[in-house]
């Protein structure tokens, strides 16, 4: 069983509920689904249970894939946590399109002006921007190229 979460409710935090799932020990898997993922550290949200947190600005795509992986018991995507510090950068983990695709973004254009550059769909372009930024810990895109330019990889 997957419980879709978001933090958010009416009467109590979705961190709380959390913490009692793992508490009352329920072999439930928990999709934690909030615009506030900031709020939900690895260790508050996460604790021993599998546990995805995916932010509602992320592609649908993403959503459905997690949660597939949760269903299934596989090893989910990859966590999104922008509340974690923002890990080494390391060029293996980001594609070449996807340092393109940044290049692109802080040279200042937008989605569909990269789609059209690129010969690809606005909606790829705009799952490439979504991924570089939760691998590089940001949480907009001016602190993705914020991150990529101290890093001098940009």
């Amino acid at each position: 069983d997957v419980i879709i979460l978001d933090l958010l409710l009416p009467d109590m935090l979705g961190t709380d509920v959390i913490k009692a799932i793992r508490q009352a020990l329920l072999p439930t898997s928990i999709l934690v689904f909030s615009c506030r993922s900031d709020v939900c550290s690895g260790y508050e949200c996460m604790g021993t249970g599998r546990t995805a947190v995916v932010d509602k600005a992320a592609p649908i795509d993403y959503l459905m894939e997690t949660l597939a992986s949760l269903v299934k018991d596989e090893p989910a995507a990859p966590q999104i946590d922008s509340a974690l510090p923002n890990p080494t950068i390391d060029p293996f983990r980001i594609s070449e399109r996807e340092w393109r695709i940044l290049q692109l973004v802080s040279n200042g254009l937008s989605s569909k002006e990269i789609a059209d550059e690129l010969a690809l769909s606005v909606r790829t372009v705009s799952n490439h921007r979504y991924r570089v930024m939760r691998k590089l810990g940001a949480r907009n895109a001016v602190e993705m190229i914020r991150i990529a330019q101290q890093s001098g990889k940009l």
